[in-house]
């Protein structure tokens, strides 16, 4: 069979190698050989042993249940301490952190947080405590994994993210989502520095008495000094590649994940999208494991004296991997393993060949019966945190340790699902919101994806030029038309409108109190100024399309977290919120704003950085 399918393979000039079909809602995994060859042998997937620990129900529940609204998936959310016997694990799903005993197999403590805490990114300090990232709550647990005790919380921020432990000073630094680095004392929890950086930040390193933080949805990589200042940044290249048909071009985006190499180094995992016109009538160009309109890429940063970055190292980028949520080295840094919650696989790729430009098409993949979220390493064994059902699981032996009862949503579920390998709802739209990418689509033209946060529901009709009645449209027409899904049912398909419905709007980038932005609120409701005319009601929007002045008349979008979606208008023009006033990108038929002063549009765009 597997013959059959690699001469099938061959001849349809796909570099898709041996792989399985797994029952259910488990996607392909995935071989990835060049012309189909493999030396080593595929490693047999996460058994399906007896569990140990808390057991879980097989019963499915009533549709009519109200499902649990889970927070979207974001990845890195699992620590291995205690030489590699002990794992401990964060649980957005149902605001939990868990230890279990590797050595044992057997779940270790349950440390229940409060309703809404999201626990995410966790490091150990030398003391052998744990810091965790409260993201719902913008503050650090710090635990005794060997006891199962909270000791303490520290509030350092509104969305806390990325985590670093620096063992020189015993200090933890935090990167907030908000455009903060946060530096607390390992100890005693005190905060010893608070910079204001840019927002969006997604991990955070030391660097000496500098910093180092990567942005989520630009994919850069940007260095800052002891007082905040900005040294310097770089963001992987842009890369050329010829995909079967034709060569395209792929600009990076969403950087998933960033990790410290060995070797002082950094490396990121992030996605590469296509910056090309993409052929709406063809499910081919619109993704395949071969083809398509975005990949999975590998950039290494090389951090240089003075806080400098060195243009990055030659680009890698291979195939298959949605929602590349985690990256783990392994194997004396010989190794690398993502974590492909899109796809349901762990991925490894030999370390070596990132310093080969191009496209790299040599990836082993292993089932993991599960979405996996978090890895780590356990004596050279991959150990890898999944969720829905929650279990720790080892890659290449039967360890498999149950954490509890499974939080699910069958909307959750769809959107982080990837029916091509490729390309998931979360892709586009991760943590709900979204990629920052301009798309060039053949009936369209250039089209900015859009965020689902705040509310969907009452800026209906959506895309752009108000084409989608509802989601129902989008469902028929992305996830089942281009992506190649099964229709989802009734029941699934309204938990995904319920689940993006309840998704909630980013925390302002500024506080609405602020002088400036009430100043700029008046100015907002102004006859003279006019934007309340379309952007009105609890949204911002009169649900309607309306020419601005730009050749043709476009959906008028939400406002709510506007100041988080730059770049703005459809086209994407507008790099910044001042830029959108500019009529050649924001439309001479766009309000009257002309005739603002300085300082007043200043207080204009003060208030929209507040809603």
């Amino acid at each position: 069979m597997l013959v059959a399918a690699c001469q099938y393979m061959k001849k349809q000039n796909r570099c898709m190698g041996r792989f399985g079909a797994l029952l259910g809602n488990t996607l392909f995994v995935m071989l990835h050989t060049i012309g189909c060859e493999a030396d080593e042998p595929y490693p047999p997937p996460i058994s399906e042993q007896p569990t140990t620990g808390g057991g879980h129900t097989t019963s499915e529940e009533p549709s009519s249940l109200k499902e649990p609204v889970l927070p979207p998936v974001s990845g890195g959310t699992l620590l291995i301490t205690d030489g590699g016997m002990r794992a401990v694990a964060s649980d957005p799903d149902v605001d939990v952190i868990w230890t279990a005993r590797l050595d044992a197999g057997v779940r270790e403590h349950v440390i229940e947080l409060q309703k809404g805490d999201e626990p995410g990114r966790l490091v150990e300090s030398s003391d052998g405590k744990v810091h965790v990232a409260l993201r719902g709550a913008g503050e650090i647990a710090t635990i005794d994994p060997a006891v199962g005790e909270l000791i303490r919380r520290t509030a350092v921020c509104q969305m806390a993210r990325g985590l670093e432990y620096d063992a020189a000073s015993d200090q933890v630094a935090v990167g907030c989502a908000e455009g903060k680095i946060v530096v607390i004392n390992a100890q005693s929890g005190a905060i010893t520095k608070s910079l204001s950086v840019e927002p969006d930040i997604r991990d955070v390193f030391f660097l000496g008495d500098q910093f180092v933080v990567t942005t989520l949805r630009s994919a850069e990589l940007i260095s800052f000094d002891g007082n905040g200042h900005e040294i310097d940044r770089a963001k992987p290249p842009p890369l050329l590649r010829f995909d079967g048909t034709a060569e395209r071009w792929f600009s990076p985006a969403v950087a998933w994940r960033t990790i410290r190499m060995p070797d002082g180094t950094f490396l990121m995992v992030h996605q590469g999208e296509r910056s090309e016109v993409i052929d709406l009538e063809s499910q081919q160009d619109y993704g395949s494991h071969c083809s398509g309109i975005m990949y999975t890429g590998f950039t290494r940063f090389v951090p240089t004296e003075g806080g400098q970055i060195d243009d990055p190292l030659p680009g890698t980028y291979t195939i298959g991997e949605a929602l590349p949520v985690d990256l783990l080295i392994y194997d004396a840094g010989k190794e690398l393993a993502v974590a492909a919650a899109g796809g349901r696989t762990i991925i490894r790729h030999l370390v070596a060949n990132l310093s080969d430009p191009g496209f790299f098409c040599d990836a082993l993949g292993a089932e993991s019966n599960g979405m996996p979220v978090g890895l780590g390493e356990s004596n050279g064994e991959i150990i890898v945190l999944l969720r829905d059902p929650p279990f720790i699981a080892a890659v290449n032996s039967n360890l498999r340790i149950d954490l509890g009862l499974p939080a699910t949503n069958a909307g959750h579920a769809l959107f982080h699902s990837a029916p091509n390998g490729v390309l998931a709802c979360a892709s586009c739209h991760p943590e709900g919101r979204e990629d920052g990418h301009v798309w060039n689509f053949s009936t369209m033209g250039a089209r900015r994806s859009q965020s689902l946060r705040g509310g969907v529901q009452a800026t209906l009709p959506l895309n752009w030029d108000g084409g989608m009645a509802d989601i129902h449209a989008i469902v028929a027409d992305v996830f089942v038309k281009r992506l190649g899904g099964s229709p989802p049912t009734a029941d699934e398909e309204k938990s995904l409108v319920d689940w993006i419905n309840a998704l909630p709007r980013l925390t302002p980038l500024r506080n609405p109190q602020d002088d400036a932005a009430l100043r700029g609120k008046k100015i907002f409701e102004s006859a003279e100024a006019g934007c309340n005319t379309c952007h009105s009601g609890e949204h911002f929007t009169n649900n309607q399309n309306e020419d601005v002045g730009l050749g043709g008349a476009l959906q008028v979008p939400s406002l709510l977290g506007v100041a988080w979606r730059t770049p703005l208008m459809h086209s994407g023009c507008a790099k910044t919120l001042a830029d959108r006033f500019d009529p050649n990108c924001g439309g001479a038929n766009h309000g009257h704003t002309d005739q603002l002063s300085a300082h007043e549009l200043a207080d204009l765009i003060a208030y929209l950085e507040s809603l």
